[in-house]
């Protein structure tokens, strides 16, 4: 009865859409009406895919809707359709839709090299503003796509620019903290194993309840010739602990670069 129901609701809501679109049309202004009722139904559904494609119907260069379009198939991971919507969107407004586009290579597509043209174009295109692509700051995501590119001492740089100038402005609290993770890793990665400690620890002042940290730190331990001593174990037993725990950082839509698993932990355990 319950599927029922909801088959009804949704066939009534389909035919009401339908009926609209018969009245007839003042484009751009019942583009605009289309994109605002896409808002009351669920992102990816019949309904609000019917309302999307009723606004570009009308107004084949309406960016928002193009973009609301791209964003429930990025999610669902057909990137052949979403990025072919999203393309057109930053084609004809890169600067509000470069970071987006840019954000989808580097943690969905992990296309490093064009998530970082993105970046770097963005940031050339606002010289007075720096930008938070997605909401992450600039010099984070460029410093991320140069350590997925293996280009460790560009990515140190930048990482360590974004922690500076985060931290000048607003305070260290504000660094997004999955920074000094990454930071840690390039200053591992290039023999600053000082920077490297420094930056672990201070993610574990952050996120004491998150196992990242704590693992990383060991790793870091255990490359600097220490042997599985009790310190080490402390560690690697608190990460395991947390991480059987479920506080693990994770994304719905994908997996986060370094993100680590209690199988990884167990391979640094006796």
């Amino acid at each position: 009865m319950k599927k029922l129901l909801m088959y009804y609701h949704r066939t009534i809501a389909v035919c009401m859409l339908a009926l609209i679109s018969l009245v007839g049309c003042n484009n751009k202004e019942d583009a605009v009406y289309y994109y605002n009722l896409q808002t009351k139904y669920v992102q990816g559904s019949v309904e609000e895919q019917h309302c999307l494609d009723k606004a570009l119907e009308l107004d084949s260069l309406y960016v928002d809707a193009l973009i609301e379009k791209s964003v429930s198939y990025n999610k669902r991971g057909q990137f052949a359709i979403g990025m072919k919507f999203l393309n057109k969107g930053v084609e004809l407004d890169p600067i509000e839709h470069l970071g987006y586009r840019g954000f989808v290579k580097l943690y969905m597509l992990r296309d490093y090299s064009g998530a970082l043209n993105d970046f770097l174009r963005l940031d050339e295109l606002t010289p007075e503003f720096r930008d938070a692509p997605w909401g992450e700051d600039i010099y984070k995501v460029i410093g991320l796509s140069y350590l997925g590119m293996k280009e460790y001492k560009k990515a140190l740089s930048y990482l360590k620019k974004s922690i500076e100038e985060v931290s000048k402005e607003n305070g260290e609290e504000w660094v997004e903290s999955r920074t000094f993770i990454y930071y840690g890793v390039c200053a591992m990665k290039t023999q600053n194993l000082d920077d490297a400690l420094q930056s672990f620890n201070t993610y574990i002042k952050y996120n004491p309840e998150n196992p990242s940290g704590y693992y990383y730190k060991a790793k870091l331990l255990l490359a600097l010739g220490h042997s599985l001593d009790e310190d080490v174990k402390i560690l690697l037993n608190t990460a395991l602990d947390l991480a059987n725990k479920g506080f693990i950082e994770t994304s719905p839509y994908f997996e986060l670069p370094y993100q680590i698993y209690p199988s990884d932990i167990k391979q640094l355990l006796p």
